[in-house]
């Protein structure tokens, strides 16, 4: 069973249809609790690690990718466990957990040089490098995306990969052309190399420079084709972080209204994965919405909800741009 189980996830392409996923997990799930032939199993939860990341599936994930992480490293398997590591780290990541990501990562990276495998290393060694961005700490982040950039050639996915890191610490430095060409090399990159999610990935981050140097509608155009690939890909969660950016150009534009559109639509996909960190920032721009329409009392009401999401993530960069919205609002309320 798990065998057939692991040739439907293998040809099923990009997109996995719901039958197939129930069907995998259902039978995931027993094959992990027989605790028998391991590189079957091990080959079924890391085929659906990489389905799940591009469809946006997180629910109950994690208790899989701990488990399974206990056996790799039961049957010594260096491999399944540099893996493990690595997805590990990235819902943890998603979910604000920045200490544990970090963790995960490095380890993931250690264990991908234990066995040559360079490229996985950039892997691990790009999301570290850009958690740790996070972190705001972008010396160390530019020091480890340096040494992904080393492993890889320069029209590798993952040196477009490096790129996207490096146009996040430049966006971080309000250098905003130069983060823009970083976006643009790897979506360049990534077109000729790269898979629809991975190019998805670099057109959503392509439109932040855009906004900032107000070339508004070509950062609508990055949006939309970003949200028109993780839709082909059924990654909801994907596609509502687009929605929620593509609201905050229509803020620029004045079109209130528009934008509370975009992130009404992005607000129950947040909910429901429990993703605190989005939710902290819808809340702040549907605040910003609701001022410029005139409704103080529900602008309030969101960032003070906002800024009680990031004081509880400890992201104080978030949490004072939420203070300092929320004073603009009060002051205009007459408080």
């Amino acid at each position: 069973m798990t065998q057939r189980s692991l040739m439907q996830v293998q040809t099923c392409g990009e997109a996995m249809s719901d039958e197939v996923h129930v069907q995998a997990l259902h039978i995931l799930n027993y094959a992990m609790h027989l605790d028998v032939e391991w590189s079957l199993t091990s080959a079924l939860l890391l085929q659906l690690a990489d389905k799940f990341e591009k469809r946006g599936h997180r629910e109950g994930w994690l208790t899989f990718l701990l488990q399974g992480l206990h056996l790799s490293q039961k049957y010594d398997d260096r491999i399944a466990t540099a893996e493990l590591h690595l997805h590990i780290g990235y819902l943890y990541q998603l979910s604000g957990n920045l200490g544990d990501a970090c963790t995960n990562y490095a380890a993931s990276a250690a264990g991908f040089a234990e066995v040559g495998h360079d490229k996985r290393r950039a892997r691990a060694l790009n999301r570290y490098g850009f958690t740790v961005w996070q972190q705001q700490k972008p010396r160390l982040a530019l020091q480890l995306i340096n040494d992904a950039q080393q492993l890889v050639d320069d029209n590798h996915p993952e040196y477009a990969n490096s790129l996207l890191v490096k146009g996040w610490i430049y966006f971080g430095d309000q250098n905003w052309e130069t983060s823009l060409w970083c976006f643009n090399q790897s979506v360049v990159i990534l077109q000729a190399s790269g898979n629809q999610y991975q190019l998805a990935c670099a057109l959503r981050d392509l439109g932040a420079p855009l906004q900032k140097l107000m070339r508004y509608e070509e950062a609508i155009t990055s949006y939309q084709r970003a949200i028109d690939l993780f839709d082909k890909s059924h990654n909801r969660f994907q596609k509502a972080v687009v929605n929620m950016n593509l609201g905050v150009v229509y803020i620029m534009y004045q079109q209130a209204t528009l934008a509370l559109q975009h992130f009404n639509s992005a607000e129950p996909v947040f909910r429901q994965l429990h993703d605190q960190e989005h939710l902290g920032k819808l809340y702040l721009n549907q605040a910003l919405a609701y001022r410029i329409n005139g409704n103080l009392s529900m602008s309030e009401r969101l960032l003070r909800a906002s800024i009680a999401l990031f004081n509880r993530l400890g992201n104080s960069a978030w949490k004072t741009n939420a203070v300092e919205e929320l004073q603009t609002t009060l002051m205009q309320m007459g408080s």
